[in-house]
Order: C-alpha cells, then structure tokens, then sequence
C-alpha cells in the first residue's frame, strides 16, 4: 500500500521505513533527568544538592525562559540556605549556563544514529520528528541556550557540524563528489534550513504564533511540515549530476 503525502514523495507502508518510538520519541522533559539525579543514592549529598539546584533552575527557566530566576526564587523553592548555594556555585548565572550546558549536550547524546537504510525523506523526516519533540518539551530550555553567549556559540558550532554532516550524507547517496563551489552552496542553504526549523519551533512552541499554533496542532504536524520543505530544497542536490553554481 502507498501513502501520498502533500510535502513528500509517495512512501509504501513498511514498518521497517518508518520512525520508530525509539528513533524520533524526542529526549522527554530535561528537568525530571535532573531531579532523578538529585535523588540518586549513589552520589554523594554535595552532588545530589547540586542537582537539585540545577533542577529547580531548570523548572524556572521552563516557566519564564525571558529571565534568569533569581536567587530568591530558587532558595525559596528549594528550603536550603544561601550558604549552601554558594557551595555549589559561584552565582545563579553559572548555575543557568551549567543547567543549559547540561541540556545542549544532552540532545547530541541523545539523537543516536540509527542503523536502518531509510529514504532521504525518511531520514529528514526522522530528524524533524525527534527535534520538535524534543522543543515541545523543553521550550524554556530551548530558548535559553538562544540568550547564554556561551551554550549559543556551542550551537552554532554543532550547526555547522551537521550543516557539514548533511551535505556529506547528500554526497555520498548522489554518488558523485560535490564540486568545491557547489559544496559551499548546498552547505550555505542547509545552514538556513537549520536556522528556519530553530526559528519555527520557537515560534510554535515558545512565542505560541497563532498561526502556527492552529495549523500545526501537534510537534510531530510541524515536523512533517518542515520535512516537505527539506525534501524539496535538498533533493536536487542528490539526484542532480550536473550541477553548476547558481549566479
């Protein structure tokens, strides 16, 4: 049986082509991995307090991400002592840049890299799947790596890493290498692609566009959205062979 998607190239039903749970679930709400931690018997109380620090500013930056919590709020929240904090950390931003810290490098450990053959949509598909799931549940986090200097610079460098990653993908299932200009080109654009699926998951998931908000109900919608856009922008760079430079 064949499926015809409105973004996509026809795709025959096969189980074995399709995200699984376990490929694009998306990495689940940051903060519950770091109260777990804070609870975990097998470290000791200093580092389970630290923890539990780096929770509560998690769950503040979650609600209000337009801010750092201050200490009030996270002493408030936690019933120890200003003493105790200052134990773990230096101020509370040192304790926001080790919590989004934390987080970003949380998602490159867990987007493993599946073993299966999938399509070129598939794969996007998968990708985009995982990563508005992800967004979905830690928006606030999200959007503070957006605002940290340091964790951004961390993004943009894994930007372009991928960037680099995709367009190798892309060259090695076209078969043919990329002259150095076209190259340049194609990472260029899977660069703005990047920035555009940031973009519009902050604008579904934190600045709750109406627009988007009523057309794309759930993560998995703005996903398939997105993957149509992919598609049709990298697709000609794979299939082509005889590819010249745009002027």
């Amino acid at each position: 049986m064949t499926e015809h998607r409105r973004d996509g190239p026809p795709i025959e039903k096969n189980t074995a082509a399709a995200p699984s749970p376990a490929d694009s679930r998306g990495v689940g709400r940051f903060e519950e991995v770091l109260l777990q931690k804070s609870r975990d018997s097998r470290l000791g109380k200093r580092m389970r307090t630290r923890f539990l620090f780096l929770t509560i500013v998690a769950q503040c930056i979650q609600i209000d991400s337009a801010k750092d919590p201050t200490l009030e709020d996270v002493l408030e929240r936690s019933g120890l002592a200003r003493s105790t904090f200052y134990t773990n950390f230096k101020d509370v931003a040192e304790c926001v840049t080790e919590v989004l810290t934390l987080f970003f490098e949380s998602l490159g450990e867990s987007r493993g890299i599946t073993e299966r053959e999938l399509s070129s949509y598939q794969a996007i598909l998968e990708a985009n799947t995982w990563y508005c799931r992800s967004y979905e549940a830690n928006a606030g986090l999200f959007a503070g790596v957006a605002r940290n200097p340091t964790v951004l610079k961390m993004r943009e460098a894994q930007n372009a890493s991928w960037a680099r990653k995709i367009v190798h993908v892309s060259e090695r299932r076209r078969g043919v290498p990329f002259t150095q200009a076209i190259r340049k080109e194609y990472t260029g654009i899977v660069g703005i692609l990047i920035v555009m699926t940031t973009e519009a998951a902050r604008e579904r998931f934190v600045t709750k566009d109406k627009l988007l908000v009523s057309t794309y109900r759930t993560a998995d919608a703005l996903a398939e959205s997105l993957t149509g856009i992919w598609y049709r922008m990298t697709i000609g760079y794979e299939q082509s062979q005889t590819l010249t430079r745009r002027s």
